[in-house]
Protein backbone atom coordinates (compact mmCIF):
# COMPACT_ATOMS: atom_id res chain seq x y z
CA UNK A 1 0.00 0.00 0.00
CA UNK A 2 2.86 2.42 0.81
CA UNK A 3 5.96 2.99 -1.25
CA UNK A 4 8.90 5.29 -0.68
CA UNK A 5 10.77 7.27 -3.27
CA UNK A 6 13.66 9.67 -3.30
CA UNK A 7 12.97 12.09 -6.13
CA UNK A 8 15.96 14.27 -5.33
CA UNK A 9 14.61 15.63 -2.06
CA UNK A 10 16.50 15.33 1.21
CA UNK A 11 13.64 13.38 2.82
CA UNK A 12 12.15 10.28 1.22
CA UNK A 13 8.69 10.86 -0.21
CA UNK A 14 5.83 8.53 0.71
CA UNK A 15 3.33 7.34 -1.89
CA UNK A 16 0.04 5.46 -1.61
CA UNK A 17 -1.32 3.20 -4.29
CA UNK A 18 -4.81 4.57 -4.93
CA UNK A 19 -7.58 3.53 -7.29
CA UNK A 20 -9.64 6.16 -9.09
CA UNK A 21 -12.28 5.12 -11.60
CA UNK A 22 -10.96 1.57 -11.67
CA UNK A 23 -7.37 2.62 -12.49
CA UNK A 24 -4.41 2.47 -10.12
CA UNK A 25 -2.14 5.49 -9.52
CA UNK A 26 0.67 6.52 -7.19
CA UNK A 27 -0.40 9.36 -4.92
CA UNK A 28 2.11 11.48 -3.01
CA UNK A 29 1.21 11.84 0.66
CA UNK A 30 1.96 15.47 1.52
CA UNK A 31 1.72 16.00 5.26
CA UNK A 32 2.55 19.69 4.86
CA UNK A 33 -0.24 20.43 2.41
CA UNK A 34 -3.67 21.71 3.43
CA UNK A 35 -5.32 20.65 0.18
CA UNK A 36 -5.20 17.76 -2.25
CA UNK A 37 -4.25 18.13 -5.90
CA UNK A 38 -4.97 16.01 -8.94
CA UNK A 39 -3.54 16.34 -12.45
CA UNK A 40 -5.90 17.57 -15.17
CA UNK A 41 -5.14 14.49 -17.29
CA UNK A 42 -6.82 12.22 -14.68
CA UNK A 43 -10.11 14.15 -14.65
CA UNK A 44 -10.17 15.80 -18.08
CA UNK A 45 -13.56 14.22 -18.92
CA UNK A 46 -15.20 15.47 -15.71
CA UNK A 47 -16.96 18.76 -14.97
CA UNK A 48 -14.95 21.01 -12.67
CA UNK A 49 -16.36 23.50 -10.20
CA UNK A 50 -14.82 26.95 -10.19
CA UNK A 51 -12.46 28.04 -7.42
CA UNK A 52 -10.47 31.13 -6.63
CA UNK A 53 -8.08 29.24 -4.36
CA UNK A 54 -4.41 29.87 -5.05
CA UNK A 55 -1.72 27.25 -4.50
CA UNK A 56 2.02 27.73 -4.27
CA UNK A 57 4.68 25.06 -4.68
CA UNK A 58 7.44 24.56 -2.15
CA UNK A 59 9.73 26.71 -4.32
CA UNK A 60 7.25 29.63 -4.14
CA UNK A 61 5.96 29.32 -7.69
CA UNK A 62 2.20 29.51 -8.19
CA UNK A 63 0.42 26.48 -9.65
CA UNK A 64 -2.19 26.98 -12.38
CA UNK A 65 -5.49 25.82 -10.85
CA UNK A 66 -8.23 24.91 -13.33
CA UNK A 67 -10.99 24.21 -10.81
CA UNK A 68 -11.96 21.73 -8.12
CA UNK A 69 -13.61 18.33 -8.12
CA UNK A 70 -14.88 15.85 -5.53
CA UNK A 71 -13.15 12.52 -6.12
CA UNK A 72 -14.06 9.07 -4.79
CA UNK A 73 -11.04 6.76 -4.55
CA UNK A 74 -9.82 3.65 -2.82
CA UNK A 75 -6.73 3.15 -0.67
CA UNK A 76 -6.44 -0.61 -0.66
CA UNK A 77 -9.94 -1.74 0.29
CA UNK A 78 -10.83 1.51 2.09
CA UNK A 79 -13.23 3.84 0.25
CA UNK A 80 -12.26 7.51 0.56
CA UNK A 81 -13.38 10.79 -0.91
CA UNK A 82 -11.92 14.26 -0.95
CA UNK A 83 -12.10 17.59 -2.69
CA UNK A 84 -9.16 18.00 -5.06
CA UNK A 85 -7.90 21.09 -6.79
CA UNK A 86 -7.15 20.35 -10.45
CA UNK A 87 -3.93 21.57 -12.07
CA UNK A 88 -2.17 21.04 -15.37
CA UNK A 89 1.14 21.91 -13.66
CA UNK A 90 1.44 18.60 -11.79
CA UNK A 91 2.08 15.03 -12.92
CA UNK A 92 0.84 13.00 -9.93
CA UNK A 93 -1.94 13.06 -7.36
CA UNK A 94 -1.04 14.71 -4.06
CA UNK A 95 -3.05 13.96 -0.96
CA UNK A 96 -2.93 16.61 1.76
CA UNK A 97 -3.61 15.02 5.13
CA UNK A 98 -5.55 17.78 6.87
CA UNK A 99 -9.06 16.57 7.73
CA UNK A 100 -9.12 13.29 5.77
CA UNK A 101 -11.38 10.46 6.89
CA UNK A 102 -12.99 7.38 5.35
CA UNK A 103 -16.47 7.80 3.81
Amino acid sequence: MFTRGSRGSPAAEVYLNVTVGGRSYHCLVDTGCETSLIPWKLVSNEKLSPTSQRVFAADGGELHILGKIFVHFMIGEIPMSAMFLVSDDIEEMMLGLVGRSPV
